[in-house]
């Protein structure tokens, strides 16, 4: 790689030639060392990236019943390994791996999580007990939780401030938009495993993880050998003595703010995430819909909630930001939150299951902007070299509160306080009611100190 300085201000600007090597200015929307056709391309990569890991996780949930048949796995064990057991390793395997990830090379260390997590899922093809397949979700657990703090970091120093949004809401949607997509495609899969049964000798269920891991595979090595770890951009020069004081200063001297946030998500994702983990069955106990009917038809409203949101929130951030002269990621962020657990609510009490579908279209919709909208904050707000952290803490409190506990709870209180069969629409709408006022006070509470952390980055 070769390296010039340049000016007086000490800035270091990187050559590589990457897709054609030119360099281009500001105005094109990349960092003034960036390709704009390398930049977009890692956009890509890291979009399909987080989608792949979204089936990888949520592949169980399509796979439970032949797979407990086979291994005599319980209920229980089930949701240990989709929920809290997957959840407490992703969040604090990612808290571990931020600080390496804001100081050492964040492409290699992405090459390294994608390559854990597709073979730790293919190798779950053939397990023969519980313990096992625990110990792979571990490793499918560690390899995806350096993906997010990562990309937050690198497509901060691929794209100027003013042009993150787009890039930073296409990746935060690939998750949102797999979530439902994984039900279809996972469906699609086993059906398609099926036929291959015979001429294999393994189980459909067997087959169907080997054929959903080997894109993780063929992705790591596109991410090694077409994308060029970027050079970080500097919040000040680089030259300058206080530099590390400064950035460090940054993440201590604004606790509220990114406490409240974090205790913010973790309230909105127990609510959500009770909602996504038992609506299939609320579709199937309530409205009397068949297994795979429900799937299918879950996954396509989902999609297209996930699809249309995709470019709004980027462009309402731009076009309000614009207007108001300031970052409108923390005012959309409170937006987001209370319109997904309203969603919630309507779901849970609704008694036509049109009405269901519709809410699952908007709740998938609100989902995008409640993902995408902290890590603008993340990148708005933040310096350089705390990005990876503060998205590391964002998604301790999405996944470790709010994947670990929603199903849980939900479920919890459909078994304590209504029937435990048909009691999940009332249990659903409950924990949203309880989680409203809350996200309410907090939203509000987070507007003046964002401001300031931001005043405080261009001061």
């Amino acid at each position: 790689m070769d390296q010039r300085s340049l000016g007086s201000q000490g800035l270091e600007v990187s050559i590589r030639p990457t897709f054609g090597g030119r360099i281009t200015d500001l105005a094109s929307g990349t960092q003034a060392n960036v390709n704009p056709l390398s930049a977009w391309w890692t956009v890509v990569v890291f979009c399909a990236l987080y989608a792949v890991s979204m089936l990888d996780r949520l592949i169980l949930l399509v796979l439970a019943r032949p797979m407990a048949a086979t291994l005599n796995i319980t209920d229980e064990q089930i949701g240990l390994l989709f929920g809290t057991g997957f959840a407490v390793v992703y969040t604090l395997g990612g808290l571990l791996i931020a600080p390496k990830l804001d100081k050492g090379n964040r492409k290699a260390l992405v090459v390294i999580g994608v390559s854990i997590w597709s073979l730790s899922t293919i190798a779950s093809a053939f397990v023969s007990s519980f313990p096992v397949l625990l110990l792979l979700r571990s490793g499918v657990a560690i390899g995806e939780a350096v993906l997010t703090p990562a990309a937050v970091s690198i497509l901060a120093d691929l794209f100027k401030p003013g042009r993150r949004g787009l890039p930073t809401s296409l990746y935060g949607s690939s998750g949102p938009v797999m979530a439902p997509g994984a039900f279809i495609v996972g469906a699609s899969v086993l059906a398609a495993a099926s036929g291959l049964a015979g001429a294999t000798g393994l189980e459909p269920w067997r087959i169907t993880l080997i054929l959903v891991g080997l894109p993780g595979v063929i992705l790591a090595l596109a991410l090694q050998f077409t994308v060029s770890e970027p050079r970080r951009v500097p919040d000040m020069p680089t030259h300058a003595p206080a530099a590390e004081a400064v950035n460090l200063g940054f993440f201590a001297g604004h606790p509220r703010l990114w406490l409240m946030i974090s205790v913010m998500h973790a309230v909105c994702s127990v609510a959500f995430m009770g909602w996504l983990a038992w609506t299939t069955a609320l579709l199937i106990r309530k409205f009397g819909m068949s297994v795979e009917n429900a799937g299918q038809v879950f996954g396509l409203v989902g999609l297209i909630g996930s699809v249309a949101a995709i470019l709004f929130w980027p462009t309402l951030d731009m076009r309000i930001s614009r207007l108001l002269g300031r970052s409108a990621a923390a005012l959309l962020y409170v937006v987001a939150t209370i319109g997904s657990t309203l969603v919630v609510i309507i779901t849970g009490v609704a008694q036509n299951v049109t009405i269901v579908l519709i809410a699952d279209v908007l709740a998938l919709f609100f989902c995008n902007g409640v993902i995408v909208l902290p890590n603008l904050m993340v990148q708005n707000a933040s310096p350089s070299a705390n990005r990876a952290r503060l998205a590391a803490l964002i998604i301790l409190a999405n996944g470790l509160v709010g994947t670990g506990f929603g199903p849980l709870l939900t479920a919890a209180v459909a078994g304590r306080f209504f029937d435990k069969v048909n009691g999940l629409g009332p249990a659903m709408s409950t924990v949203g009611l309880i989680a409203l006022p809350v996200l309410i006070v907090l939203g509000v509470s987070i507007q003046k100190p964002y401001r300031r952390a931001i005043e405080a980055r261009r001061g």
